[in-house]
């Protein structure tokens, strides 16, 4: 009983130096921030001084503290990019798939079309690209139709090699000097190709007459071309080699059959 008594005025005296503690502490405070207001107001090179020191002090314990949001940032960022590599993994896995199953279709294409050119004894025409070229100009007058291109015989041309680009037939080489060539247009008044009608194959000679069309010559009677049949060269005569796209039908006005070149 005693022993209790004792105990309860030590924790008695206690509370009442914790509350004295605090409060002397808690008017430290207030003395502290008021002499800060008004050091500042009289001495504001003091308090900046002092401001500083507190930086470089507390600056570690700052670094410290906003080590963990880093972390966490750096963890984000990780993540983030990861998942974006997987999709990009995902996407070029798709990408591959389809390229793999369009490469396996081109080589049963490609079998098939062995397989029927060995059945119609169809001899394959050897095509050799000697380069690239590039118009420089237009050559000849107003009743001719041709083009000037940057390249001759010192790159291997030579006269009636075929000219195409990325449509079809444009027209053939008529003169190759060293480093300049000209090339007849398949719509000049006097270029004549013999060519193929795919859907009836049919052939006949392509003639120009210096307009936007070229028309059919030499076809049989009753030839059954319509408008929109593909015109291909049909190898004949040794300048050009067969099946190389030459234009379509566009009008059949009178037993003529007009063609309108892809190349342009």
């Amino acid at each position: 009983m005693l022993e209790s008594r004792i105990s309860s005025r030590r924790r008695r005296r206690l509370s009442r130096w914790q509350r004295l503690l605090r409060r002397l502490f808690a008017a430290g405070l207030i003395l502290a921030a008021l002499s800060l207001i008004v050091l500042s107001r009289v001495r504001p090179e003091v308090v900046e001084s002092l401001r500083a020191a507190s930086y470089t002090v507390l600056s570690p314990a700052l670094e410290v503290a906003a080590m963990p949001v880093r972390l966490a940032r750096r963890g984000g960022d990780w993540v983030n990019s990861y998942l974006a590599v997987r999709r990009r993994n995902r996407a070029l896995a798709a990408r591959l798939a389809d390229q793999q199953a369009l490469e396996r279709t081109i080589v049963r294409l490609q079998i098939e079309n062995d397989r029927l050119r060995e059945l119609l004894k169809v001899t394959s025409w050897p095509v050799e690209v000697y380069g690239t070229v590039r118009v420089i100009g237009a050559g000849g007058g107003g009743y001719v139709r041709s083009v000037l291109v940057d390249a001759g015989t010192a790159r291997h041309l030579s006269a009636d090699m075929a000219a195409v680009d990325s449509a079809g037939v444009v027209g053939r080489i008529i003169h190759a000097g060293r480093t300049v060539s000209r090339v007849l247009l398949l719509t000049d008044l006097n270029s004549k190709i013999p060519v193929r009608l795919v859907r009836t194959d049919e052939t006949a000679i392509l003639a120009g007459n210096n307009g936007p069309l070229a028309k059919l010559m030499f076809l049989a009677l009753g030839s059954d071309g319509a408008v929109g049949d593909i015109v291909v060269t049909s190898g004949h005569g040794g300048v050009f080699p067969p099946d190389l796209p030459v234009g379509v039908i566009v009008a059949k006005e009178q037993g003529t059959m007009w063609v309108r070149p892809y190349a342009q």
